[in-house]
């Protein structure tokens, strides 16, 4: 296997410092335009791409892998010069050296899937202010390794 590549990703708002800080909420909440998932998905990318990081991306309902935020993901690992360092699968994203891991998932959709999730580091959940109570319910708990995250974001 190959090297890291090395990339400093810096926040790009003073407000999104927090992402790389050790807390166990992350809440951000601002309007459109505020940077919030640009911030997000360029710490996740720091992190995978520093760090073995099973990282879960979901929101409330998800029909479809084009209603994630994979496209964004992916975006920021190019605005990066990362590409060659990550596998862009078809329903989720890998890095070839850390073995980091993205996986999108819709919370209401399938939530024994959700239950079921083991080792996830960080729990990006979008659009939080139309996550159900069973929900957060199945998520919080299911969000249990060792110094774990679960960062939310409101539109």
């Amino acid at each position: 296997m190959g090297a890291v590549k090395s990339v400093v990703i810096k926040p790009c708002s003073p407000k999104l410092k927090v992402l790389y800080e050790k807390h166990r909420f992350k809440i951000l909440k601002g309007g459109r335009g505020s940077a919030k998932s640009w911030g997000v998905a360029e710490a996740l990318v720091h992190y995978t791409n520093t760090y073995k990081t099973r990282v879960l991306c979901c929101r409330e309902v998800q029909k479809s892998i084009k209603e994630s935020a994979k496209k964004l993901i992916e975006d920021t690992i190019w605005r990066y010069g990362l590409q060659d360092s990550y596998e862009i699968l078809g329903s989720e994203i890998r890095h070839k050296v850390t073995g980091s891991i993205f996986i999108f998932e819709g919370l209401k959709n399938d939530p024994k899937k959700i239950k079921s999730l083991e080792g996830v580091h960080i729990a990006w959940v979008e659009e939080a202010e139309s996550v159900s109570a069973e929900s957060w319910r199945n998520l919080i708990p299911t969000i249990r390794t060792g110094g774990s995250e679960i960062w939310v974001s409101f539109n």
